[in-house]
């Protein structure tokens, strides 16, 4: 069964392995193949961050408890760029074409970031 969770510290290592795993399966990333530029210690902390920023968010696609897509959204700390956010979805391969993404950018605890926002407009 698939589900769509917020991350916890418990899931670190879990991210850290599926990026360095996906980085080679895409070039639309910055990185490849085991370069994922954090350390699960380092990953641990970004959660831990995250949760109390609502500028940072973070969505796990987990089928049978295994990462299969992570969602993320970035949005500047700066005044006259807070209307900007960044939209970063990774589907690992194997679950290309099942729209996974499409669900993912649906989701209201994504798309909204249990917030009053949403989006609007892609460019």
């Amino acid at each position: 069964m698939v589900e769509y969770i917020k991350p916890t510290v418990e899931d670190a290592a879990e991210i850290v392995a599926f990026y360095n795993r996906v980085g080679g399966e895409t070039s639309y990333l910055s990185f490849e193949q085991e370069e994922y530029p954090l350390t699960v210690e380092e990953q641990r902390e970004a959660i831990e961050r995250d949760a109390q920023d609502n500028s940072q968010y973070m969505l796990l696609v987990k089928d049978e408890g295994r990462i299969i897509a992570i969602g993320t959204m970035t949005t500047s700390h700066k005044i006259k760029a807070r209307h900007v956010t960044e939209l970063g979805i990774v589907v690992e391969k194997a679950q290309h074409s099942k729209g996974i993404g499409t669900i993912l950018m649906k989701k209201r605890s994504f798309n909204g970031r249990e917030s009053s926002y949403s989006l609007r407009r892609f460019v």
